[in-house]
Parts: structure tokens; C-alpha cells; sequence
């Protein structure tokens, strides 16, 4: 079971994320670029701030394992999404 800093660490980080690529226009070229490429899952999962929130979560979660050999972060991304959700 992942430790409570773990889950708020990535919620928070994943949250910063988020709000960067969304301030940056990041966020819609890729949406757009997608869109173009008639990718409609991924424009989907890019509109959508919970599902962007959780693939955010897990990419994190997978490299915060691979830099601390700790498999407990791959429980975190489930617990992480909902916070990062009430944070955007």
C-alpha cells in the first residue's frame, strides 16, 4: 500500500502538469495535432481533465518507480486521480 506523500506527491505533480501544458497551449496543439490524425480516443482522453489527470498519474507513477526501484507507486495513480481532479 503506497504511503499518503506518495499519493500526494504525484497528484501534485501530475496537477502541475496538467495546468502547465493547458496554460502553455500544449495541451491544444496536441489535442488539435490528434484530431487532425483522426486519433478521437486520445482528443477524448485530452479534453477530458480526470483522464488526462490519471495517464498523467501513471506515466509519472511508472517513472518515479523506475528511479527508486519502489513498486508501491503503482497503486498511486488510482488514488492520485481524484485529488488532481479537485486540484484542476
Amino acid at each position: 500500500m503506497p504511503t499518503l506523500y506518495q499519493i500526494i506527491l504525484i497528484a501534485l505533480f501530475s496537477a502541475f502538469v496538467e495546468l502547465f501544458m493547458s496554460v502553455s497551449g500544449f495541451r491544444y496543439w496536441l489535442r488539435d495535432r490528434c484530431d487532425s490524425m483522426d486519433f478521437t480516443l486520445l482528443v477524448k482522453m485530452l479534453e477530458c481533465d480526470f483522464c488526462l489527470g490519471f495517464w498523467l498519474s501513471v506515466i509519472i507513477s511508472i517513472i518515479m518507480v523506475l528511479i527508486t526501484l519502489d513498486p508501491s507507486y503503482f497503486c498511486v495513480p488510482v488514488f492520485a486521480t481524484p485529488i488532481t481532479r479537485f486540484l484542476v
